[in-house]
């Protein structure tokens, strides 16, 4: 995968258009869940088509890094740090 479309992915899950948190959780579940969709070439001649890009290996769950942390900052109109525990998943 190329870095354009790394990126194009980092895009797509850390810029949900505005829309109530509980359907922007949702749409950031599905592609933890099941993967999104970017325009890619794959080297067969047939130009960009789109490709299924999977966020975590569930398959092989070594290949995943996961890091756990107990606070956070969240930059918004005042400081807050949420003091709930919290799974990321990192690569």
């Amino acid at each position: 995968m190329s870095e354009e479309n790394i990126n194009r992915v980092v895009y797509q899950l850390t810029s949900i258009p505005a829309a109530p948190v509980l359907e922007a959780n949702e749409k950031i579940h599905v592609m933890l869940d099941i993967g999104t969709t970017v325009l890619q070439g794959f080297g067969d001649g047939w130009g960009e088509r789109s490709g299924m890009v999977r966020l975590i290996d569930y398959d092989e769950i070594e290949n995943n890094d996961f890091a756990v942390i107990e606070q956070y900052l969240v930059e918004h109109y005042t400081e807050c740090i949420p003091s709930s525990f919290t799974l990321m998943t990192l690569k």
